[in-house]
C-alpha cells in the first residue's frame, strides 16, 4: 500500500508501488479492488499535496463506485474529491460537497475510516 511507504519515509517507492498497484487493478479487472486503489491513491497523492491528482483519482473512484453499488467507497472518494476541490478552488460548495460525502460515508454505517475521515 503506498502509504505505508510513504509512511516509512519511502515516497518513491510508495509512488512507484502505487502506480503498479493501480496497473494490476485495471489488469485483473475487480471491480472493489479497482475502486479502493483509486481511493487509496488518492489519498496517497493527498499526503503529496498533488491536488489535481487527487481530484482525478477520486473522480475515477466514485464512478466506478456508483457503477458497482459500492457506497461507502463512492463516499470517501467524495470526500478526496471535495477536499482536493478546496484546495484547488476554495468555495462554499467544496465544502458543501465534503459534508454531503460524509454524511453519504456515515449513512452506509460504516466506521472504518472515521478517524481519519
Amino acid at each position: 500500500m503506498p502509504p505505508g511507504f510513504w509512511l516509512l519515509g519511502y515516497p518513491d517507492q510508495a509512488l512507484l508501488v502505487g502506480d503498479e498497484a493501480l496497473a494490476k487493478g485495471e489488469r485483473i479487472q475487480h471491480g472493489y479492488s479497482r475502486v479502493r486503489g483509486l481511493y487509496w491513491n488518492s489519498a496517497f497523492h493527498a499526503f503529496r499535496r498533488e491536488w489535481p491528482i487527487v481530484e482525478e483519482r477520486a473522480a475515477a473512484a466514485i464512478a466506478l463506485a456508483r457503477e458497482r453499488g459500492l457506497a461507502m467507497v463512492g463516499a470517501v472518494g467524495g470526500i478526496m474529491q471535495g477536499a482536493a476541490r478546496a484546495i484547488l478552488d476554495p468555495s462554499d460548495e467544496a465544502v458543501a460537497d465534503m459534508r454531503l460525502a460524509l454524511a453519504a460515508y456515515r449513512a452506509t454505517g460504516a466506521r472504518l475510516q472515521a478517524p481519519i475521515i
